[in-house]
């Protein structure tokens, strides 16, 4: 008979050998082996969800971290803060639209950033640590889409890191609930002295379009950025990215003979815009023209002279609209501001801003221009100020923009005087004040040695016109004033 004493040490064994065969099938049964916590942690940020998002547009190096405390997805909204109220640092505010792959807004589209503070560190806390999220910091936040696709984020602006030529930034991810998550272009900001050109080419790959974006400011002198997305545009993997196809328009087929083109592309983008603009759905076209601008079309100004565009200026409701997409995606320092069948003298309008103090070009400055048509009238609809011409630019290097218009006319104020003609503008430039006035025409027989002296007491810079090559051409000096001064 087998003595008891002998079996226990042979029974703990048995015990131990069969426990550790569970804790295997179960691990088995709940995928990759996890560290402690971590899919109790996942499962409460997923809302009861086994899996999370596939992550696509590889190779991403901590994109497990996007979920890693996040809300659940009832509770967030579609503005966020990143940094809390009271951190140090100048206040910056970023905003933007979604879009999906046919330029319409994406309702319900996670958006998560993180990002250093102005010192260039992220704070981290002790209890991220042996997390993923560890290296991203305390400075991060989710936004879910609203249902016209929009999102904002209230922070502070970032720095670079510190003894590095690495420019400022903001990371961004997407989480497209049900679908794919992904890293897209880091917000970026245009002068930025560490945003060289080799800086550009290494970290700008228009990952949902476009990161590099011009600051402005508001009244309260808040910084304020635009970051619109593209969802899936050059995303490595993205989920049926080769099969994403053009829609033909309402009750056509595909032309015979032809392959459907893929809508990635903002030159597509911007081709589905104008196509909905000829079929009379304007407010899709105005979205399919954001997304294209969002993607990277080089000159949106084109839209101006594109015939098959002009319902989106003729329509009152919808100008203002586009007059929103194109200050948003100013880039082009030149560009025509009137159709070829304006009527109007031609005149080659051009300026330079410079720095008040040093007369140097401040170059990446935004600038809206407006003016009254040959009739002296702003728009078809006379009583509101809603232009039907205007331009949106970016100052060149040399601090210069130029435009091919008409001569404006001169008008009647509501007092019944005489207005000599002029060109309305607005500058606005990261480090300075925007300066918002207008500029008169020297070559107006209104602008008589009083008007010009008023006009200069006003501080209201005089465009000089000459006639060169047979073309009157008008040239201003714009100063700005910078911030502090």
């Amino acid at each position: 008979m087998t003595d008891p004493a002998r079996l226990r040490p042979r029974l703990i064994l048995a015990v131990i050998l069969i426990g550790l065969l569970v804790i295997f099938v179960l691990e088995k049964a709940g995928g990759e082996p996890q560290a402690p916590g971590t899919r109790t942690a996942d499962r409460e940020n997923r809302e009861g969800r086994e899996d999370r998002e596939e992550i696509v547009g590889l190779p991403c190096e901590g994109c497990e971290a996007v979920f890693e405390g996040m809300p659940p997805a009832v509770s967030l909204a579609s503005r966020a803060r990143i940094a809390p109220a009271d951190t140090p640092g100048e206040a910056m505010r970023i905003e933007g639209t979604v879009f999906d792959r046919e330029g319409r807004p994406a309702p319900g589209v996670i958006v998560y950033a993180y990002q250093t503070d102005a010192g260039g560190i992220y704070p981290t806390d002790d209890s991220m640590r042996g997390k993923a999220a560890h290296r991203h910091g305390t400075l991060r936040g989710w936004a879910v889409t609203d249902g016209a696709g929009g999102y904002r984020f209230d922070t502070i602006r970032p720095a670079g890191y510190p003894g590095t030529n690495i420019p400022a930034h903001v990371h961004m991810h997407v989480i497209e609930p049900g679908r794919c998550t992904y890293y897209i272009d880091d917000i970026m900001f245009e002068r930025d002295p560490r945003l060289t050109p080799a800086n550009r080419a290494m970290l700008a790959h228009g990952r949902a379009g476009n990161g590099i974006v011009m600051p402005s400011r508001g009244e309260d002198g808040m910084v304020l950025v635009r970051r619109d997305i593209v969802l899936g545009e050059m995303i490595p993997g993205y989920p049926e990215a080769a099969g994403a196809q053009a829609t033909p328009p309402a009750g056509e087929a595909p032309a015979a003979g032809t392959a459907p083109a893929a809508l990635s592309t903002p030159a597509l983008l911007y081709e589905r815009a104008r196509t909905l603009s000829l079929g009379l759905s304007l407010d899709a076209a105005i979205h399919a023209l954001r997304a294209a601008f969002a993607a990277g079309y080089e000159t949106p100004m084109q839209v101006v002279t594109d015939s098959r565009l002009f319902s989106l200026i003729a329509d009152p409701e919808m100008r203002p609209l586009l007059r929103d997409a194109l200050r948003d995606h100013a880039r082009e320092s030149v560009a025509t501001m009137v159709s070829p069948e304006e009527p109007g003298a031609v005149l080659a309008f051009q300026g330079i801003v410079v720095d008040e103090r040093t007369g140097e070009p401040v170059a990446g400055a935004r600038v809206e221009l407006a003016q009254a048509d040959a009739m002296g009238l702003y728009a078809m609809q006379t009583a509101a100020w809603n232009p039907r011409l205007f331009a949106y630019l970016r100052t060149a290097a040399d601090g210069s923009f130029r435009v091919r218009t008409i001569h404006p006319a001169a008008y009647k104020d509501d007092e019944g005087a005489l207005v000599p003609s002029h060109i309305h503008f607005s500058i606005m430039a990261d480090g300075y004040r925007p300066y918002d006035s207008e500029t008169p025409l020297d070559d107006d027989p209104l602008l008589v040695d009083n008007a010009r002296e008023e006009a200069m007491r006003e501080g209201l810079p005089v465009t000089r016109v000459e006639v060169v090559d047979g073309i009157a051409t008008g040239t201003v000096r714009i100063p700005l004033q910078a911030v502090g001064r």
